[in-house]
């Protein structure tokens, strides 16, 4: 049996939620949708919050709507993240992460390119919070906007404060993969009511403000993804915590194991959305994941190459950046399964695969 990299967490309540939509043949942009963006602004203690079609949808207005120009981003996170910024027509500037999180380390920002940036978008790399008290520190010592991705994070915290309430704006995503899944689907909560009618604007849909400098598109949320999204909404808070446990699984599975793992901080309640691991130097990346794919294990590459060495990045001028501890995370660390209904028998064969492959592969080299 094939054990899959993801999985989401779906029963009878996602599908009677889609059968009463279908019922009221109301599908888009109706009064599920309303509702989902209602108890979405709740949940996360946010004013206003704005559904869309996507989490890069969701990234891509809110830069819009802020009209920022030039943008700090961590080298090592999703695609999804550089291309809205590009799309959204401002200029990329590429960090580097910290090596116990491997989330964006804003120390590693020379000081011209902070003073140039305007804005800084803040990913909590595969659900560990990023350090929000640091980050803050620059945002106000270097007066940018901070947007926050908690894509990989929703249900996590830094402190007791919940990942997407930080920043003067935050996006995230219900892609199918994620923690909160929908199939598609993503929104845009603020604090900011200007800033909310520039997305409501944006996205397409009927609006109360008309705004010149923002061209409306397309980009809106069906109440197919608000019905399964307001039942997942409702259970994020145990999807965690089934995550957890599996993570639990993992790290006294790997206990004696030559792998790396991230570092949990006390101060952060990760949303567990991925379980990373980091290969020896001596056991090559693609082999690794072959290998355990024949052993029926799907494994994931994560960010590799990093975002400022894709064909994309290197179309931008002076990018010739040095991003050291990005460039070696990239090449050597992989996810494993990670999903709520992942068994201790299945991650204890997983464990089991991953320290034989690597002693295989170790040796060979």
């Amino acid at each position: 049996m094939n054990i899959p990299l993801a999985r989401p967490f779906l029963g009878e309540e996602e599908k009677e939620a889609v059968v009463r939509v279908i019922e009221s043949r109301r599908l888009a942009m109706g009064d599920t949708v309303r509702q989902l963006e209602t108890a979405l602004a709740r949940k996360f203690k946010r004013s206003y919050c704005a559904a869309v079609s996507s989490g890069s949808a969701a990234l891509y207005l809110a830069i819009r709507a802020l009209g920022v120009k030039r943008v700090i981003i961590p080298a090592l996170t999703c695609d999804a993240v550089l291309h809205s910024v590009v799309n959204a027509g401002a200029a990329v500037i590429f960090a580097d992460v910290d090596r116990e999180t491997h989330n964006l380390d804003p120390a590693t920002v020379p000081l011209e390119h902070l003073d140039a940036a305007d804005a800084i978008i803040v990913t909590h790399t595969y659900g560990h919070p990023a350090d929000m008290e640091k980050v803050e520190h620059y945002v106000k010592k270097y007066r940018l906007t901070l947007i926050e991705d908690f894509a990989q994070a929703t249900g996590g915290y830094f402190r007791d404060k919940a990942a997407g309430g930080f920043g003067r704006v935050s996006v995230t995503s219900f892609y199918g993969a994620k923690v909160l899944a929908a199939g598609h689907g993503g929104a845009i909560l603020t604090d900011d009511e200007e800033l909310y009618h520039k997305c409501v604007y944006g996205r397409g849909s009927r609006a109360d403000r008309y705004y010149r400098d923002i061209i409306p598109f397309n980009l809106q949320m069906t109440d197919l993804q608000a019905a399964i999204g307001l039942v997942q909404l409702a259970k994020l808070d145990r999807m965690v915590e089934m995550r957890t446990r599996v993570a639990g699984w993992y790290d006294r599975g790997f206990g004696a194991s030559p792998v790396g793992l991230t570092l949990q901080h006390p101060w952060a309640k990760p949303a567990r959305y991925k379980y990373a691991i980091i290969l020896p130097e001596n056991v090559s990346k693609s082999d690794f994941i072959e290998r355990m794919k024949e052993s029926g294990i799907d494994v994931g590459r994560l960010y590799d190459p990093p975002l400022h060495r894709t064909e994309r990045a290197l179309k931008i001028p002076d990018k010739k950046v040095n991003l050291p501890v990005a460039e070696e995370l990239a090449s050597r660390t992989v996810s494993l399964p990670m999903y709520p209904e992942l068994t201790s028998t299945d991650v204890e064969k997983i464990c089991r695969e991953v320290t034989t492959t690597i002693g295989v592969l170790g040796a060979n080299e």
